[in-house]
C-alpha cells in the first residue's frame, strides 16, 4: 500500500457514517476484564471476539490493534499477527506523514484524540498531563516531560473530530 493510499484510508474514515471520534465502547470493559485473567486458549478466543467487535466500530484504535497483535502472537497465529502489524503501521505512517509535530504549522493530523498519546509513545516521549487547545480549537499542544530529545511538546491538528461533516470537504490539505 502506498503512503497516499494509507492516508486516504485513515483520513477518509471520517467521512463514514460509523465514524465517531468520541464515545465509549462497552466491550472495552469486557476486554479489560478478560485481560486480567490468565491467558488460556479460551480467554484468548474470548478477547479476540471482543477486539473484533471493538474494531468493527473503531477500526483504527491503536491500543486495541496492539493488543490484538499481542494475542495473535501468543496464540501463534502468524498470519493474524502480520496482518495486524500492517494495520498498526498504516495508522502510524498516515499520521507521521502529515508533519513533525513541532509547531502548529507542522502539527500531526489525527482523527482520534487517543492517537495523540500513541504518537508520544511511538516517539518514546512521556506526556506530562498538560494539554492546551489553540487556534480556534483546531490545534492541541500536548506538553512532554523532560526527555533526551529536548522536545517540550507536540502539536496535533484535531480539526477532523471538531468539525461536522459539511465542514470536512476541504479538511485534509497537507
Amino acid at each position: 500500500m502506498t503512503l497516499e493510499e494509507k492516508r486516504h484510508l485513515y483520513f477518509g474514515y471520517i467521512f463514514q457514517k460509523e465514524y465517531a471520534p468520541f464515545g465509549f465502547n462497552k466491550y472495552k470493559d469486557s476486554l479489560n476484564l478478560y485481560a486480567r485473567k490468565k491467558l488460556t486458549k479460551k480467554t484468548i478466543t474470548k478477547m479476540l471476539f471482543f477486539i473484533e467487535y471493538i474494531l468493527s466500530k473503531k477500526p483504527f484504535d491503536l491500543k486495541v490493534l496492539k493488543y490484538q497483535a499481542y494475542l495473535y502472537k501468543k496464540s501463534k497465529n502468524n498470519i493474524g499477527y502480520a496482518t495486524t502489524k500492517k494495520k498498526i503501521m498504516l495508522v502510524k505512517d498516515a499520521i507521521l506523514s502529515t508533519g513533525n509535530g513541532r509547531s502548529s504549522e507542522t502539527a500531526y493530523h489525527v482523527i482520534y484524540r487517543d492517537h495523540e498519546l500513541d504518537i508520544f509513545k511511538l516517539l518514546k516521549i512521556k506526556f506530562n498531563g498538560t494539554r492546551k487547545t489553540i487556534d480556534k480549537f483546531r490545534i492541541e499542544r500536548l506538553y512532554a516531560k523532560p526527555n533526551n530529545q529536548n522536545i517540550k511538546g507536540l502539536f496535533f491538528n484535531v480539526k477532523a473530530f471538531k468539525l461536522n461533516l459539511k465542514s470536512k470537504k476541504q479538511l485534509f490539505i497537507f
